[in-house]
């Protein structure tokens, strides 16, 4: 019975700590900081301790802990792994949402997570069976983060790359309207949502910072995992190094990627039934089989047996 409980207690705490971690603020408290700020503003009375303690406990005493335990793991963590989840963050497009040192703790409490519960798996079980759970469980607590993350960064790179056609299109055209490249890349972030978008602006950000257009570009090729992207993005650096007009390159950019999408959705629907064939043999066919044969067995059984 306490190991139930036990098992319950960890299985529990997991959804938890996600929830406990997430950087989202609720409207309501966005709503009272804003009419807080603008009475300090009036009055000029207020100091930023006074804010604080108007937050809600555990947003303002869980961040600090967290992020100290998360430095205490990033010095002793292998450094492979804080480089994976660091690039899975911008692959998600999670920069400024959420640090390298809250994914440090939310995997160390995972991981710790599916060790208590393999160890509860191998007390209470018998035979071979434990040592496989066991073995799941403690594998997918020390996988749970990175598996989410690689769904998230999967489903945000599809986006982009199904995005990317309309936006190159409204780009040339921009740029023959008479707009620079920059201009064009702005106006096409500001009328198309998504993270093509957040991306486009982010570049745009980074020349206003003062980067170099092929330096910018070479960093949205970073944090982007897309094949189109780096095309795009390299064929923008070349033209720009050649002199060759960017609404042609602009242009020819787009109907490849359009071509390359085609190409994709041809290739996922050719693959379709193979993989509806194992289901098929699985579940259809012998469901039909008792279906169609299943009364003449039993006529030819009950004919025999009256013969007999």
């Amino acid at each position: 019975m306490n190991q139930l409980v036990g098992l319950f207690v960890v299985a529990s705490s997991l959804p938890l700590l996600w929830l406990a971690l997430r950087n989202d603020t609720h409207d309501d408290e966005e709503v009272n900081f804003a009419e807080f700020g603008e009475r300090t503003s009036a009055t000029a009375g207020a100091d930023l301790r006074e804010v604080m303690l108007r937050a809600r406990t555990v947003p303002r005493l869980l961040p600090p802990l967290v992020e100290s335990i998360g430095q205490a793991l990033y010095r002793v963590a292998p450094s492979g792994i804080a480089a994976a989840l660091e690039r899975s963050i911008y692959l998600c497009g999670m920069q400024g949402r959420i640090s390298l040192t809250t994914l440090l703790v939310m995997k160390c409490a995972t991981t710790i997570g599916g060790g208590g519960v393999a160890l509860i798996c191998v007390v209470n079980l018998d035979g071979i069976l434990r040592w496989l759970l066991g073995a799941g469980s403690l594998v997918i607590g020390f996988s749970l983060v990175n598996i989410v993350l690689n769904g998230r960064s999967t489903r945000r790179q599809a986006e982009i790359r199904r995005c990317l056609p309309d936006v190159l299109d409204q780009m040339s055209v921009c740029v023959e309207a008479g707009l620079a490249v920059d201009a064009a890349m702005l106006r096409a972030a500001k009328t198309t949502g998504g993270p093509l978008a957040e991306e486009l602006g982010r570049t745009i950000q980074d020349i206003r910072l003062g980067a170099t257009r092929s330096t910018a570009l070479s960093a949205m090729i970073e944090r982007s995992d897309v094949a189109d992207i780096r095309y795009f993005a390299r064929a923008l650096i070349q033209g720009e190094k050649t002199g060759v007009p960017i609404a042609r390159v602009l242009r020819m950019q787009s109907e490849d990627a359009r071509e390359r999408r085609r190409q994709a959705a041809e290739e996922q629907a050719m693959k379709l039934p193979v993989k509806m064939l194992g289901p098929l043999m699985l579940c259809i066919l012998p469901a039909l089989f008792i279906v169609v044969l299943g009364p003449a067995i039993m006529s030819l059984i009950d004919s025999g047996l009256s013969g007999g």
